[in-house]
């Protein structure tokens, strides 16, 4: 292994980390001194530094006396609260008593400062921390010209002594990839809009990925985010100052958000977690914004029709199909979808995702085999079926399913979600005997190349891999 060069030995690395874990590559550096310092990028090149217990880690990055900071492209640093019962830490250089506040204080501008070359900064905020912390975190990393992504989640809202800190989120001024959220439960109290204006002010012209979560549904200042989007459409030359390509948003109630619409010319992924505002996918068909990818909770006739406006789709996820408009006639629209709208984009679908439901409309009807077959470029399809459909002697759902995607010729997993509205333990026992003879069935008669999973409620997906001889 010494006569080995670095390179391989980090192409070990990489392999033994995929498949195992980081402690398999700490481990192979102990070997020698040699490997240790072949494999010192991939052991550090993700750090993490939780705050709330504060170790030497800090004080050593800070006194210089470890370098693995050098080698680190993302560092996750976790906030402290400063309410938490006073905890004494001993520097390890003086041999000094501290509290886990001093000490903090103390070292962290020099540790921070020991990261040259990250790349990507994730940041949990937390609201009881305090704002000389929030300050030193922001003065430190935000002009690093390497600093590419950023990632803040927020928990709860912020001490009013906060609001100095949004000049400070403008010195990112490199950022391609911006993701602000606060936590599911937690309302960020209109911070998330605002850290997302100081962002945008000052890399609205490299800016390709923004992910914006409100964390619980709230009112949304649409004069606010407005504001926040604007910048994305400053300049003389319209098209070409717009980059953002990928667009999340969630938690808000998003109503009114259609008159954003104009600033997303340049969108080809859209998510939405919230149901679809009535207006907004009129606008987007008006506005002629031709995405690649979405991402919805939901279906109405409005994302129907501009589904059908076009032809280019290459991914469609629906996590929650007809749970949230139970008003519409969603048997009506699942025939549109595969009957119409399919078609469209039959050359170009290469993912499509129905979540699990309690609306029947969208579990797989065999009846649309036929149109799945047309999606020449389709590779990984997720769907519901009726557990009462799931057969032990052959020929049921799982078999149909089966039989519609086996002649796709990029084709290569499918999941199959069971529905099953009534929990019974025996029914449930029944269930999973009928899945596994189905798998039986597959593994017997090599029917398929591709990967099939199916599952059913909370338990372990049961899988199917074929064999290299079967592919």
């Amino acid at each position: 292994m010494l006569t080995l060069p670095p390179e391989l030995l980090q192409k070990i690395a990489h392999e033994l980390k995929d498949q195992c874990h980081n402690e398999s590559v700490k481990n192979l550096r102990m070997v020698h001194s040699y490997v240790s310092q072949a494999l010192d990028p991939i052991v550090f090149f993700d750090i993490k530094i939780n705050l709330g217990t504060p170790a030497p880690l800090l004080e050593q990055l800070a006194t210089g006396t470890t370098k693995l900071s050098l080698f680190t492209r993302k560092l996750r640093l976790i906030s402290f609260a400063s309410y938490a019962a006073p905890r004494l830490v001993f520097t390890q250089s003086t041999g000094e008593q501290l509290t886990a506040e001093a000490y903090i204080q103390r070292f962290l501008q020099a540790a921070l400062a020991s990261f040259v070359t990250i790349s990507s900064f994730f940041w949990k905020i937390r609201d009881a921390s305090p704002i000389w912390f929030h300050k030193c975190v922001l003065e430190t990393l935000s002009p690093h010209s390497t600093l590419s992504s950023l990632e803040i989640v927020i928990e709860g809202p912020m001490d009013y002594g906060f609001n100095e800190m949004f000049s400070l989120f403008r010195r990112f001024s490199h950022l391609q990839s911006c993701d602000i959220r606060a936590l599911i439960g937690y309302s960020s109290g209109g911070l998330v809009t605002r850290v997302a204006q100081s962002v945008l002010a000052t890399n609205s012209h490299h800016l390709t990925t923004l992910v914006l979560d409100s964390g619980v549904p709230e009112s949304l200042d649409l004069n606010e985010l407005s504001d926040a989007f604007s910048t994305l459409s400053l300049g003389d030359d319209f098209q070409r100052t717009q980059t953002l390509v990928r667009l999340t948003m969630g938690g808000w109630q998003l109503n009114d958000i259609a008159p954003l619409v104009p600033h997303f010319r340049s969108l080809r992924y859209l998510k939405l977690t919230q149901n679809n505002p009535f207006n907004f996918w009129v606008t987007m068909q008006t506005e002629r914004i031709l995405l690649r990818e979405v991402i919805v909770r939901d279906v109405d006739e409005t994302l129907l029709d501009y589904l059908q406006s076009y032809s280019g789709l290459t991914s469609f996820e629906v996590s929650c199909p007809g749970e949230g408009l139970y008003q519409y006639d969603h048997n009506a629209f699942s025939k549109e979808f595969y009957e119409i709208i399919l078609p469209k984009h039959r050359s170009s679908l290469n993912s499509l995702l129905f979540g699990s439901s309690t609306e029947e409309a969208w579990y797989f009807n065999p009846e649309y085999a036929g149109c799945l077959r047309q999606c020449e470029a389709l590779e990984e399809y997720t769907v519901q079926v009726e557990a009462s459909r799931v057969k032990l002697g052959g020929a049921d759902i799982v078999d149909s399913l089966i039989h519609a995607t086996e002649s796709l010729p990029s084709f290569r997993h499918l999941s199959i979600l069971v529905g099953e509205r009534l929990y019974d333990r025996e029914r449930s026992m029944n269930l999973k005997i009928k899945v596994w003879s189905s798998i039986a069935r597959i593994k017997e008669g090599k029917q398929t190349r591709h990967t099939v999973q199916i599952k059913m409620g909370s338990s372990p997906a049961i899988v199917y891999k074929p064999s290299a001889s079967n592919t």
